[in-house]
């Protein structure tokens, strides 16, 4: 029921009231549009190789592994250079859902950039339990059907600082078959079996800090929180110190059907 209404009628038909014309608007908005599309074609560095998107929610990506990468590096580069250990955050996780297109072999701009991952997430750093750790690894791959064709999770985890094998013939919550972690507390980075009772440092996306896309698992057992920068910001600055972009394939990834 409406009970007040304020304001002009505007009856919605052939002879509604003239307003700015289209041409005006855009005459208008002309001086903006130069102004971004100018920022739009900033270079930011270049890629020596296709950055692939196909393959993300179904296995390692070059894409995910450039991208997680550059999570990482975010914290990584706050380390003092007299700390302990090389690095006291090591490993990051981002589901295939932010990337919309691939990156072409080329010069990469601010717009490309965007046009990737056009989300202001922020990344998240926060501490996991190992154990914890595994069951996010499993929310990945608990959708995907082994029987299929191609078998696919739009909740497959690209991941930096883990090699992973998945097992998804196995029933789910029990197809994370073996995890290797880089390790944190060491001086020079190696992979050692992941423990369940060992809290590991991880980077994920704000999204995924707050439980969506049904990792509640990371909502409700992460702890010690620490806000980075946006993943544009940080894609920038990665690309920046890191350029050209060479992202391979590393088997990080192995998914057994």
């Amino acid at each position: 029921m409406v009970l007040v209404l304020n304001g002009q009628k505007l009856l919605l038909t052939k002879q509604a009231p003239a307003t700015t014309s289209h041409e005006a608007i855009l005459k208008a908005l002309k001086p903006w549009k130069e102004l971004v599309d100018e920022g739009g074609q900033k270079v930011i560095g270049e890629t020596r190789v296709k950055l692939e998107k196909f393959e993300c929610s179904s296995r390692e990506c070059n894409l995910g592994n450039f991208f997680t990468d550059a999570m990482v590096y975010a914290f990584v580069k706050k380390t003092p250079y007299n700390f302990n250990y090389w690095s006291n955050v090591t490993i990051a996780l981002t589901t295939q859902g932010n990337f919309r297109v691939p990156l072409e072999k080329g010069i990469l701009t601010y717009s490309h950039l965007v046009t990737m991952c056009p989300f202001e997430n922020n990344f998240i750093a926060l501490n996991l339990f190992g154990k914890h750790l595994l069951e996010v690894l499993e929310v990945g791959v608990a959708s995907m059907n082994s029987n299929a064709y191609k078998p696919s999770s739009s909740r497959m985890l690209q991941v930096s600082g883990l090699k992973v094998t998945y097992n998804i013939t196995n029933p789910k919550g029990e197809r994370v078959k073996d995890v290797q972690v880089r390790c944190q507390k060491c001086e020079i980075p190696k992979f050692e079996k992941l423990s369940e009772d060992t809290i590991y440092r991880v980077v994920v996306a704000d999204y995924l800090a707050k439980g969506s896309n049904g990792f509640g698992v990371i909502k409700e057992n992460g702890f010690d929180l620490e806000i980075g920068p946006n993943n544009l910001e940080a894609l920038i600055d990665f690309i920046e110190v890191n350029n050209p972009i060479v992202a391979a394939e590393e088997g990080r990834i192995k998914v057994l059907v």
